[in-house]
């Protein structure tokens, strides 16, 4: 499956916005799924979180690349 993005858009005050995208893939026969955000921060750079799991445990990457997330957004 290739990785679309699409807007990421956080409530609370001050977190900023970007993109995020999910995506499947194999290897060595083993299933794999992962997330990808990227943070746009205020001095013009990107920040570009990846988490890569086994298919089987994709309910770990939201909450841990969302803390991060999260926690880049509030610095920016």
């Amino acid at each position: 499956m290739p990785l679309a993005y699409r807007v990421w858009a956080p409530d609370g005050v001050g977190l900023v916005g970007g993109y995020s995208g999910c995506y499947l893939f194999s290897a060595q026969g083993i299933a794999l799924a992962g997330m990808q955000m990227i943070v746009p921060q205020l001095d013009g750079r990107l920040a570009v979180l990846t988490f890569t799991c086994r298919a089987a445990q994709t309910e770990l990457y939201t909450p841990v690349v969302e803390a991060l997330y999260t926690s880049l957004s509030a610095r920016a």
